[in-house]
């Protein structure tokens, strides 16, 4: 409930950038039945979590542009596939594994709530925010309280 809760907020106070414009504009015209959708959004889900589990990042679909926005440094995002997998990587050494608690789907967009177990024994319970284009990741923004991690 609250993942969901976070969605409306997110949604709701996204700026209407003429980029986001441009792609809602796109992705209105697009055909694709709701059950169809959430079920390839639900697999690019899986995989994307599976891949930062494994280390493994070749399987995770991302759009050329594809933007992460971390909430260690949220003024500057990380722009580009190539950029933003190797953010990822760092992250692969410190998980030992990661449960989906619950994931909502809605449109394009999604907020997955999971517990991250780090290696060093921490427990930190996340959040994040999913834009989509089709099936592949267009935008990513984890929420979580920082001061775990800074605090290590």
């Amino acid at each position: 409930r609250s993942c969901g809760h976070l969605l409306i907020y997110v949604n709701a106070h996204r700026r209407a950038s003429p980029k986001n414009v441009r792609r809602h504009r796109a992705l209105r015209g697009v055909a694709v039945p709701d059950s169809q959708n959430r079920e390839a959004i639900s697999d690019a889900i899986n995989r994307y979590f599976r891949a930062l589990a494994s280390g493994d990042l070749s399987g995770i679909a991302f759009t050329p542009d594809v933007q992460f926005q971390s909430p260690l440094n949220p003024a500057t995002p990380t722009v580009g596939i190539d950029a933003v997998t190797a953010l990822l990587s760092t992250f692969g050494a410190a998980i030992e594994r990661i449960e989906i608690q619950d994931k909502v789907i809605e449109g394009q967009t999604a907020c997955v709530t999971f517990i991250w177990f780090a290696v060093s024994g921490t427990e930190i319970a996340m959040c994040d925010y999913f834009r989509f284009e089709g099936d592949q990741i267009a935008y990513l923004r984890p929420y979580f309280d920082t001061r775990l991690l800074t605090s290590e």
